[in-house]
């Protein structure tokens, strides 16, 4: 009898890890990303283009995530955001970072560098898109404030100052959400020191319009430009 006891307690025991290996058991995640056309990409709020053949890429390394499903996801690293229409005609996201994600609200955690690979992927994409504002043979800069019409002069240290914080941290394009976004808040006319002049203006959102696009701007030269003309 204690044998027979012994026998169906150690039979338990290999039932109970043998159905937690199989929940526990790295798996994959069916998804319905087989049109292309119906994805888009969101990083901090701004969309990132893709060209078809790059979403095809991201396809297939999306797809071939695997999860490792009740496990904690602690989150890190940059967010991107997976926009896409499934074939019920419903639109989904799916949410990947190093070390999480998130399908349909449901947060899982990767296995291996699987989901590495999709935001690796992206990086390059991103940081392709990115531009040094660069205006450091400038002379002077006067801002405009369109608000209020006040204006406001930097030359020498300041205009030094400006130029740098401008181009300390590479810019990204802006998506704007809104049409009120994009309503010019001040305007820069540089004049540089080969007599040559330009004019950039700096929108609601906030981003900067410089070579055609619209551009992050860095916060410390609004900073130092809201010092100058709003005060």
């Amino acid at each position: 009898m204690h044998k027979t006891k012994k026998a169906a307690f150690l039979s338990l025991i290999i039932l109970i890890i043998i159905i937690a290996a199989l929940l526990l058991r790295p798996r994959h995640i069916k998804l319905d990303l087989s049109d292309n056309s119906n994805i888009s990409i969101v990083r901090e709020g701004n969309e990132i283009s893709l060209s078809s053949d790059e979403k095809s890429q991201l396809i297939d390394i999306v797809e071939n995530i695997t999860v490792m499903p009740w496990l904690f996801a602690p989150a890190s690293g940059w967010t991107y955001r997976i926009l896409y229409t499934s074939t019920d005609n419903r639109t989904n996201s799916i949410i990947v970072l190093d070390n999480k994600v998130t399908i349909d609200r449901m947060s899982y955690h990767p296995f291996g560098k699987s989901a590495s690979l999709v935001t690796d992927f992206l990086d390059t994409i991103y940081n392709r898109s990115l531009v040094t504002i660069n205006i450091d043979n400038a002379d002077s800069i006067t801002v405009i404030n369109k608000s209020n019409g006040k204006t406001g002069v930097f030359e020498g240290a300041r205009l030094k100052d400006l130029t740098d914080a401008l181009a300390f941290t590479p810019s990204h394009p802006v998506t704007f959400h809104d049409d009120n976004d994009s309503s010019v808040q001040y305007v820069l006319n540089i004049q540089y020191k080969d007599g040559s002049s330009e004019e950039l203006s700096i929108v609601k959102c906030p981003a900067i319009l410089y070579k055609k696009q619209y551009l992050s701007v860095d916060l410390y030269a609004l900073e130092l430009i809201q010092e100058e003309v709003d005060n």
